[in-house]
């Protein structure tokens, strides 16, 4: 996240909340790693497994428990002067982000965000063209 975030042409296609959610992300990815991946833990029939329903078990488990430390007390909770409505859009881009992690289903997130940057940098491309041309 930070290489992309020194990246002044990838940069430009994001706004603070992004940088924001892709820094806390970056942070929270591997909480409580137990040193074993989703495949063992889903074989073994694991607690974690288990609650969630051996579907993207680890990445599950970093994001709920993230938020579950980071809500857990005031002192703690970087999320507590935000508005409802931009609590709900950092939420809803740390659990997109975190989840992406999950690397059965690296090449699938790498390509959306390959797609989305190519677009953004030349939709910029083409409004810098378009303001040349005037």
């Amino acid at each position: 996240s930070a290489y992309f975030l020194e990246k002044s042409r990838i940069k430009a296609t994001m706004d603070h909340l992004d940088e924001l959610i892709l820094l806390i992300a970056a942070i929270i990815h591997d909480v409580d790693h137990p040193g074993r991946n989703s495949a063992f833990l889903c074989n073994s029939g694991s607690e974690l497994a288990i609650l969630y329903n051996d579907t993207t078990v680890l990445e599950n488990h970093h994001i709920a428990l993230g938020f579950k430390l980071t809500v857990s007390h005031p002192s703690v909770n970087i999320f507590q002067n935000l508005d409802a409505s931009t609590f709900k859009t950092v939420r809803k881009g740390l659990i997109d982000t975190v989840l992406a992690t999950d690397m059965s289903k690296h090449f699938i997130h790498l390509n959306k965000f390959t797609t989305a940057i190519s677009v953004a940098i030349e939709e910029d491309s083409l409004s810098h063209f378009g303001s040349q041309a005037e």
